[in-house]
């Protein structure tokens, strides 16, 4: 799905439910990537930042939320 997600561009409205689906049926590689799209600076959007923040915790994995 992240492969998806890397070569057409997703609407922003259906970011959240995408990415939260891509966690909750994923595992610890989809986490890690998503994950490590967060870019925490000034020129970033806030709102797709949030969307990938919430979506992590859309996994079924809770050991993984805890490294």
């Amino acid at each position: 799905l992240f492969a998806f997600v890397l070569f057409y561009r997703i609407r922003p409205d259906l970011r959240f439910i995408t990415y939260c689906t891509a966690i909750r049926h994923g595992g610890h590689e989809e986490w890690k990537f998503l994950e490590s799209q967060l870019t925490l600076n000034d020129s970033v959007n806030e709102e797709d930042n949030e969307n990938k923040m919430l979506a992590l915790t859309c996994s079924r994995d809770t050991e993984i939320m805890k490294e």
